[in-house]
């Protein structure tokens, strides 16, 4: 009962901030706002009114602004969270349960209908690191069966790509479960790069391909394939080239 009536005292002591500080209540005097207590939390609704935010060039159903100014040098990895979401499959006492379910600790959905525009449509997820500093600029995700787990898993993914054209077939568009895009004036050294322990660094044994399994850059080089020590293959627009420690051994046209 401490822990019901500890939570409650949590939720409504939220929504009293969001209503003093954005505006949110039950009040036809903010059209288009709503919030509801229910079985699974708190239900926020925000239908939006107003006209775009010129300077942003957005409108935001919930922005939360968080500022550290904090200068003091640790010598470990800090971290400092903006939005910090945890969920667990435990009982009341913190015990881990043999869950039947699938946790997600966020779940986003975007939905939309949007036509005639070609760099316009909808994501359920976005992104941006910026970084002004000689530190480093990342987007990190984790899939992870630490030491104490109590039985092995039968997948770990690190990020799971799915494309899903059900509509028509691809064609002319770019339907791609992963693009690697730079889109800045410099040049970035690797598109994907492969790092740690590995059984197989790519695998496409899965796949059904219907026109080329790699298709390589239209450049010399781009054709090149190297395996170390100075030894690699390329393709110079007429034949096949395969050097070994410096030195070309074959040429096949």
């Amino acid at each position: 009962m401490k822990t019901s009536y500890t939570k409650l005292l949590v939720l409504l002591s939220i929504l009293l901030f969001c209503t003093k500080c954005f505006g949110w209540s039950q009040d036809d005097s903010y059209p288009g706002m709503f919030y509801q207590i229910s079985t699974s939390g708190v239900h926020f609704y925000y239908e939006n009114t107003e006209p775009i935010d010129v300077p942003l060039n957005q409108t935001n159903g919930v922005l939360i602004e968080y500022r550290d100014p904090d200068t003091q040098r640790f010598s470990e990895r800090t971290i400092s969270n903006g939005l910090y979401i945890a969920a667990s499959g435990t009982d009341a006492d913190g015990n881990f349960v043999d869950s039947g379910k699938v946790i997600q600790g966020v779940m986003c959905v975007a939905i939309a209908k949007t036509t005639k525009w070609d760099d316009r449509g909808v994501s359920a997820f976005g992104g941006t690191a910026l970084q002004l500093g000689s530190g480093v600029a990342t987007n990190e995700f984790w899939a992870v069966q630490p030491e104490y787990a109590t039985e092995k898993a039968k997948q770990l993914v690190g990020v799971f790509a799915v494309v899903s054209p059900c509509y028509r077939d691809c064609g002319i568009n770019d339907y791609t479960a992963l693009h690697c895009l730079n889109t800045g004036t410099k040049q970035a050294q690797t598109g994907i790069s492969v790092a740690g322990n590995f059984n197989q660094g790519i695998d496409m044994s899965r796949a059904y391909i219907t026109n080329a399994g790699i298709r390589m850059a239209q450049t010399i080089k781009g054709s090149r394939i190297e395996y170390g020590n100075n030894t690699y293959t390329y393709f110079d627009g007429t034949a096949f080239v395969f050097v070994i420690n410096g030195r070309e051994v074959r040429r096949i046209q």
